[in-house]
């Protein structure tokens, strides 16, 4: 199956996401017209089988061109990571360029760039280690996926993203729109279970023409803002929604329509409320995800009082204890997927909390656990 990183957020006030929200919004009822999500959370598409880890998913994004402080070669990426989204391909814009029209990988590779980290034939032994051990190494993306409103578009990109992957031996896919804002749904394009809007149709073919090459054993990854319709087309495929909270200016609201104050155990269990419990939309249900489809993250992990809100957080989601004003009805969620971090470069360059604090708290939850009999 594909994995999609996604991340829900609201850009207006038309509509709820969750996400690596850029000031996301997140309601129980939904007007009736889909607006585009902006920056928000990362959804992967493929079942857990596809990339062969136990238990909980430790995810980091990384970028191969970093250089200075917290730099770290691919090859010497701590083995805690079960994830690893490489930041990244993005448009090409050269006419002259074979791939114009397409992507192209923008890592810039020894001794072909005097600064490159790393020589291409070594990247691509890296990637193959990690993917050998049972790590999904998953391709990054940034593309406007407005320009995917017709078939040669749409082509341009299958072939130039199959390429990359081919070339570099990535098992995952991760779709970014790189801050670029969604395009608007059609006026009449109200069902998000049957859309008509031709680039959300695109998408949706697109993904799906990409998994089928791939077959289950590849994960997708769409990230930081899609469309509701696109998420419900693909939610049979979907194995991850990762939840990001990067800055100041992501807010969440609670059910009665409220900001949640960052930094507190409620803002987290607040951000992934809507995906577990699902919400209406324009008079439909749209369906909650599984736990074991959901991931929150953040870039703030060597922060004090951040780290301590999302340790608690998810206690209270995937145990049901340390709870503040909100708790999760159905719950608790002891397979909640996992968490993330934005990138391991950072992360690195403020002593690894992430890295370190991470593992043995899901080993720790894992402990408290009644054992399946």
């Amino acid at each position: 199956m594909l994995h999609v990183a996604h991340s829900f957020a609201q850009c207006d006030s038309s509509w709820a996401s969750w996400g690596r929200t850029t000031r996301a919004v997140l309601r129980d009822t939904v007007p009736s017209r889909f607006s585009p999500h902006e920056q928000g959370s990362s959804n992967t598409i493929a079942p857990r089988a596809a990339y062969n880890f136990d238990g909980h998913a430790i995810i980091g994004f990384f970028d191969p061109s970093v250089s200075g402080d917290g730099y770290v070669a691919l090859p010497d990426v701590s083995d805690v990571y079960n994830v690893l989204i490489i930041h990244h391909a993005d448009a090409d814009t050269d006419p002259a360029s074979p791939t114009y029209g397409g992507v192209k990988l923008g890592t810039c590779f020894s001794p072909a760039c005097t600064n490159g980290n790393i020589s291409e034939a070594d990247f691509i032994t890296a990637v193959k280690d990690k993917t050998s051990k049972g790590k999904l190494v998953a391709l990054g993306v940034f593309w406007n996926f407005g320009d995917n409103a017709n078939g040669t578009a749409q082509a341009k990109f299958i072939d130039t993203v199959t390429a990359i992957i081919d070339k570099y031996g990535f098992n995952g896919l991760n779709m970014n729109d790189g801050g670029i804002p969604f395009l608007a749904v059609d006026e009449r394009d109200d069902d998000f279970a049957n859309p008509t809007t031709p680039a959300v149709v695109n998408f949706i073919a697109t993904l799906k023409t990409i998994k089928s090459k791939y077959g289950d054993g590849f994960a997708g990854y769409q990230s930081y803002g899609a469309y509701l319709p696109v998420l419900h087309a693909i939610r049979g495929d979907l194995s991850t929604l990762i939840l990001h909270h990067f800055d100041a200016t992501d807010d969440v609201l609670n059910q009665a329509g409220i900001k949640v104050t960052q930094d507190t155990t409620d803002y987290w269990v607040a951000l992934v409320q809507r995906p577990l419990s699902g919400f209406t939309v324009a008079g439909k249900n749209f369906p909650p995800f599984r736990a074991s489809q959901i991931a929150i993250g953040s870039q703030l992990w060597d922060l004090d009082v951040v780290r301590s809100s999302i340790v608690t957080g998810l206690k209270c989601v995937m145990t049901g204890e340390q709870c503040g004003g909100i708790r999760l009805s159905g719950g608790p969620f002891p397979d909640f997927l996992g968490a993330a971090v934005l990138t391991i470069e950072d992360d690195e360059a403020h002593n690894g909390f992430f890295r370190q604090t991470m593992p043995p708290f899901f080993q720790d939850i894992a402990a408290l656990l009644p054992c399946e009999t």
